[in-house]
């Protein structure tokens, strides 16, 4: 019989359906808290498992969410496994206060957390549907609020970008939102919303917002649960009121979500980059017979990366999202849960900036390696930008030996906004420049870079700025990210003046009369610098509708577009090996089609 895991059990609390211990775990001699719940019916099987799904499925996604270590499973019970919060849920602390009010620029931080937790629940497709006083944590340490217990979670679907409704009701009775009461069909995260929305009345006035017996009267007779008028001794702010009868709204249809605004929307609202390889992969799959890709599971190593980066920026990216973890500082951090810069090392030298970096904390270097705050460092950012970094540099090496067939490296994670010190437009690592380097490193003479994003290649611009070796030219939209360069006049400097060739189109740009036009004038340009191979950063932002693109400019490139602008590169770089990385293209409603009908084209497998 193995030996048992945990030892000196002490028992916190009972729940509904398990108890709760704090106990020491032999295997890692640190103490963690286990929520033993035992097997009585077929139900709790299910609901144990959509528990264990949740917590791995959030795990690192927030820093609201407690840090999940795992499960032991018997044929009697399931233990699940978490980090120890230090203090006290917020039930247990207003009892302790007599339901005594709270100061609302308090309450007002402690929702702002517990929202933005349930935001990032419900973007992954779950429902908490037991939000309350009770299952919110308020570690006294290091004054942080958790969202716990997701004993009653549910997973739900979204079509047309509208969650799936269902029937399936449960919940705390005092926290019961009128869908719930009334039996109609429901939407899981306006549930929660409701709930949100108990909680904070709860807070603020030190009460429920109705009896039991009260809630079918109160729903059946008001748009949105009445809320208290101020007196000398509770004092709300208008602001605070209007969100909060937004949330406590009968009609489910006008309630407020819990999706406040995040700082970028850009970045957490259009930029889905695993979706968009899924999709990608599921077309050329369906569409196409025999189109070399190349996606692995495995990272490029340090001594790979360095071909192109900094040992500093590996380093940090390395660490970035674990270290900052361990900090309490909100200013830094997307609601999301992404580690962001909250200022920039503007102004400071080289020399400054490789003194400082020893003495800042971690999470703060990203205001030295950061070139924007549209790119958060999340828990899968180190995965995704080295396995993506792996696939461009295994196509390289794939096109030196068999020159004949076209490689597309069909990475989640873009890359040519990257410097050699800099991240930055989602992009980390330049996966284009690491493959140009690696097909020089293999004996290619001369090397041409073209990118084809929507938004100029800058990262590849700076990287080769000096270099002859490297050409490198970029069609994209005017006056849109990166803004500062990718310029007419920017065409490199000393071995490499004259090797970066630059061509912004105008707003609202269409392929016949402007995309068309530059590539012809882009590929004739290459062919005089005699390149002997040719690496394609290619974007589909160029669609008409990318959210991406500032909502002042963009082009209008129809998905048809592309098969014409693969079978145009494909004419006139006839007899230049061609390899291929993926970049950005957020409109997944037809990226698939765009990418597809340019690969098909340029591989001479759709006319």
């Amino acid at each position: 019989m193995a030996e048992p895991r945990f030892q000196g059990f002490e028992r916190l609390g009972q729940g509904t359906y398990g108890q709760v211990f704090t106990a020491k775990d032999k295997k890692t001699n640190k103490d963690v808290v286990v929520k033993r719940i035992p097997k009585k019916r077929h139900e709790d099987n299910k609901r144990i498992s959509n528990e264990i799904k949740a917590n791995t499925m959030l795990k690192g996604r927030s820093r609201s969410f407690c840090g999940f270590h795992g499960y032991i499973d018997n044929t009697r019970e399931t233990s699940l496994v978490f980090d120890v919060i230090r203090g006290i849920d917020l039930f247990t602390l207003m009892e302790r206060r007599s339901f005594e009010p709270m100061e609302e620029k308090v309450v007002c931080k402690i929702v702002k957390k517990v929202a933005s937790a349930l935001h990032s629940c419900h973007r992954m497709g779950i429902a908490h549907r037991d939000v309350k006083l009770e299952n919110i944590m308020m570690d006294l340490d290091k004054n942080r609020i958790f969202l716990v217990d997701f004993g009653l979670c549910t997973f739900f679907q979204t079509v047309d970008g509208k969650e799936s409704q269902s029937v399936d009701y449960c919940g705390s009775a005092e926290y019961m939102s009128p869908e719930i009461t009334k039996q109609t069909p429901l939407r899981s995260t306006l549930v929660d919303a409701w709930a949100l929305g108990v909680t904070t009345f709860a807070l603020l006035f030190g009460r429920f917002p109705y009896a039991l017996h009260e809630m079918m009267q109160n729903f059946h007779h008001c748009t949105s649960i009445p809320l208290p008028d101020n007196t000398d001794e509770i004092q709300v702010s208008h602001s605070t009121r209007e969100k909060l009868s937004r949330l406590l709204t009968i009609d489910p249809e006008k309630r407020a979500t819990t999706e406040g605004p995040p700082p970028s929307a850009r970045a957490v609202g259009t930029n889905q980059p695993e979706k968009r390889q899924h999709l990608i992969l599921a077309e050329l799959e369906r569409r196409l017979k025999d189109v070399q890709l190349i996606i692995n599971t495995e990272g490029l190593s340090d001594d790979g990366l360095m071909s192109v980066h900094s040992r500093e920026l590996i380093d940090f990216l390395k660490i970035a999202y674990e270290e900052g973890m361990r900090v309490n500082d909100d200013d830094w951090w997307t609601p999301e849960g992404g580690l962001v810069p909250y200022t920039f090392a503007l102004g400071l030298s080289d020399a400054d900036k490789k003194a400082l970096l020893p003495t800042l904390p971690v999470y703060l270097r990203c205001g030295i390696f950061a070139k924007d705050m549209s790119t958060p460092i999340l828990l899968e950012t180190w995965h995704r930008a080295t396995t993506s970094a792996k696939n461009s540099v295994m196509a390289a090496e794939m096109l030196m030996r068999d020159p004949s067939l076209i490689y597309y490296a069909i990475n989640s994670s873009p890359g040519h906004h990257a410097t050699r010190d800099h991240y930055g437009g989602y992009c980390f690592f330049n996966n284009a420049a690491l493959a140009a380097c690696k097909l020089r490193e293999l004996g290619a003479k001369r090397v041409g870079l073209l990118d084809l994003d929507y938004h100029a290649g800058d990262g590849a611009q700076q990287i080769f700025w000096r270099r002859g070796d490297v050409v490198t030219a970029s069609i994209h939209g005017e006056l849109d990210y990166p803004i500062f360069w990718g310029l007419p006049h920017q065409r490199g400097e000393g071995e490499g003046e004259g090797t970066n060739y630059n061509l912004p189109l105008p707003t609202g740009a269409t392929f016949d009369q402007h995309y068309s036009p530059a590539l012809t004038s882009v590929t004739e340009w290459l062919k005089r610098l005699d390149i002997t191979h040719l690496v394609v950063a290619f974007g589909s932002d160029t669609l008409e509708g990318d959210p991406d693109p500032s909502n002042l400019r963009g082009m209008k490139l129809q998905p048809d577009d592309f098969i014409q602008m693969g079978r145009q590169l494909r004419e006139e770089m006839r007899g230049i090996p061609i390899m291929i990385t993926n970049e950005g293209g957020y409109l997944l409603s037809k990226v698939p089609e765009a990418v597809v009908n340019f690969i098909g084209a340029l591989c001479n497998q759709i006319e």
